[in-house]
């Protein structure tokens, strides 16, 4: 069961970490006018939701690299 996770765990490690890349050169390349003018608006909500997730993404790419005996037995992971 755990094998079946860790790969659906990192597909969407995977999916997340390609689109926060993009979005962020996409804010900054195409949206300077506007991130310049709605930065002290945006700047911190966005710090807000990087944060959290960065953590759950660190915390579930730990869990997923470890083996399955190791994973039940150290990880908070839901199994």
């Amino acid at each position: 069961m755990i094998r079946f996770w860790r790969r659906i765990f990192a597909v969407g490690f995977a999916i997340g970490v390609a689109a926060g890349t993009v979005i962020t050169f996409q804010m900054g390349l195409n949206w300077g006018v506007y991130g310049a003018k709605t930065g002290p608006i945006t700047g911190p909500i966005i710090g807000m939701e990087v944060r959290p997730s960065s953590s759950r993404q660190a915390s579930s790419a730990s869990c997923s690299t470890r083996t399955a005996a190791s994973a039940r037995a150290r990880c908070s992971c839901p199994a």
